[in-house]
């Protein structure tokens, strides 16, 4: 597979190498990385041909290959080493076996249906394995082949008699019956949506490229046909006959289809369903086609593919940046070049904290790949190249921030990273109108960052005491939501001081009711408690009975709670 790949992307190359020579200029960033991906990919290639292990995926080998010929233009120097396999007996196959030609979006495949609306066209699943020629005559197996290249491939007949799985005779008058299809490694119940493919082709490619294998490995080994060139049958017939002779791994994988939609529904339901195989996309064929006789060693016009939505990408971090929440957890956050994955533009991954930022030592201008978790979220799978020189790291300490920074407005100033101190003040204010506090509607993070530049907040509390007129003057308000706003800011004050509470930030007081039944449910009686009586409270350990004491007894909580109490807030004047 790898082999194929690298041929057609050589091709490319040196289409492009022509007029790209005199564009080139001294960067030795670019000849690092350049030679770093050349023993990258060194290493790769070694390990599949001569182990027949993946050591990357498809996707991560591909875009790595034309990240390294890209810039080999200008490096001509840097070359792989030379491909090879294991010294085998080479044989030829009765008819060409190429690999296919890729779609690369839904539209190119309804332009290829549109293109053949006089065709009967299947669609079948593009198994992850290695593909084979098996040979029949008078029904006995004569000759297994893979795929090879240039009409020829290995002599795998020896390696294949000894798979249980595949038929060994077939019943057949017929003198010789040639087909095609692919040898998997048997999953249980693979989802490839869910699990990718297990390392499932690295598997079955080690297999067949090991001299001695147990029979237990062999027992592990499916066929799967997807072919029978020379039948001269319709594919419904070829598909009974498959059965008939104990193909039946090819039972339900082949389904006509009519239209683009039609391709989708089986496209999703084998990336989304259960199936005893890997599989990396789809095939779609025609039913009429040359005599094989004809075919060419080119990748043929009337089948093509089309591939899953990638998983995994190749690109390079242009930035580091950090996001600075309520709580005051730091997070850093890669800026990357933007790259397309699952039909998505991303250009940024968070890394979580600042400790992962630290273990992995990822900095401007790695070469990275990036994966989706749970096939959703982008995040970081490892670092390929490291740019050079490594330049010292100079990451906002841990203890920056935390629970009780930045609660006025003045504190972003003095902070030595105002920039985080500014984004934790309007995470406070933010979550402070969300729903799970007091629930301000119309009121967004871009109205309390509207607020703050126009020097309007003082802390969490003091736009309480705004008005129609101090908010109708600035740019995007007006007279109808400075309405709104001030009528919000009303509603706010009449919320139980529970809610209140957590509009502040209190830390959270475990599983137990805030308040005792003998207990005034005022500020006071919470601000009065001591180390040992939040202790007290099931779910609260010595740390967090600690952070409650700090946040009653902050100057700056006081102050405010005391903001609140003249503002008329039930629960913060005194009783």
């Amino acid at each position: 597979m790898h082999l194929i790949k690298w041929f057609i992307l050589t091709f490319l190359i040196l289409s492009y190498s022509t007029s790209s020579l005199s564009e080139c200029t001294t960067n030795p960033q670019e000849h690092l990385e350049a030679k770093e991906l050349m023993q990258l990919l060194n290493q790769w290639n070694l390990a599949y041909y001569e182990q027949g292990i993946s050591l990357v995926t498809d996707a991560v080998y591909d875009q790595s290959l034309q990240r390294f010929f890209h810039l080999q233009v200008c490096y001509p120097e840097l070359n792989l080493v030379a491909l090879s396999t294991q010294a085998t007996q080479q044989v030829k196959h009765p008819f060409a076996h190429t690999g296919l030609n890729k779609l690369p979006t839904s539209k190119a495949v309804q332009q290829w249906i549109n293109e053949r609306s006089n065709q009967t066209l299947w669609v079948q699943p593009k198994a992850d394995g290695v593909a084979v020629s098996l040979i029949y005559t008078n029904g006995k197996l004569s000759q297994a082949i893979s795929r090879g290249k240039n009409g020829v491939g290995q002599d795998w007949t020896a390696k294949v008699r000894n798979l249980p799985n595949v038929p060994q005779q077939i019943n057949t008058h017929l003198t010789q019956v040639v087909l095609q299809g692919e040898l998997v490694w048997r999953l249980t119940n693979h989802i490839q949506a869910k699990q990718t493919s297990q390392g499932a082709r690295s598997q079955i490619a080690g297999f067949m490229q090991r001299q001695q294998t147990d029979a237990e490995e062999a027992k592990k080994v499916e066929v799967y046909i997807w072919d029978w060139p020379n039948s001269g049958l319709s594919m419904q017939a070829q598909l009974n006959q498959l059965t008939s002779w104990g193909f039946i791994r090819s039972q339900g994988l082949t389904q006509p289809v009519k239209s683009l939609n039609d391709v989708q529904h089986w496209q999703n339901h084998w990336y989304t369903q259960p199936l005893f195989m890997a599989t990396d996309g789809v095939v779609l064929r025609q039913q009429q086609r040359p005599l094989p006789e004809t075919w060419q060693e080119q990748p043929p016009s009337w089948a093509i593919a089309w591939k899953h939505p990638a998983q995994q990408a190749v690109t390079r971090v242009s930035k580091i940046t950090y996001t600075v929440g309520r709580t005051g957890r730091i997070t850093p956050l890669l800026e990357l070049e933007p790259f397309e994955l699952d039909q998505r533009t991303i250009s940024r991954t968070s890394l979580g904290s600042l400790n992962k930022l630290k273990q992995l030592d990822v900095q401007k201008g790695d070469l990275v790949t990036i994966q989706l978790a749970g096939l959703t979220l982008p995040q970081l799978d490892e670092v390929l190249v490291r740019s050079q020189p490594r330049s010292k790291t100079n990451h906002p300490p841990e203890d920056a921030f935390h629970f009780l920074s930045c609660l006025q407005a003045k504190a972003i100033n003095k902070s030595p990273y105002p920039k985080g101190c500014k984004q934790q003040f309007i995470a406070r204010l933010t979550w402070l109108s969300s729903y799970q506090a007091l629930n301000m509607q119309g009121i967004s993070e871009g109205t309390w960052a509207l607020l703050l530049d126009a020097g309007l907040l003082k802390d969490l509390t003091s736009w309480l005491a705004l008005t129609v007129e101090d908010l109708q003057p600035l740019a995007g308000i007006g007279t109808k939501r400075s309405r709104l706003l001030a009528l919000n800011f009303y509603l706010a004050r009449q919320q139980p001081l529970e809610v209140w509470l957590s509009a502040l930030g209190m830390p959270p007081s475990g599983t137990d009711k805030l308040f005792n039944q003998q207990e005034v449910k005022h500020w006071q009686t919470l601000a009065a408690r001591s180390l040992e009586d939040w202790q007290a409270l099931s779910g609260v350990g010595k740390k967090r009975a600690q952070d409650l004491l700090e946040f009653f007894n902050h100057p700056v909580i006081q102050e405010q709670a005391e903001f609140l109490a003249n503002k008329g807030v039930k629960g913060f004047a005194k009783p």
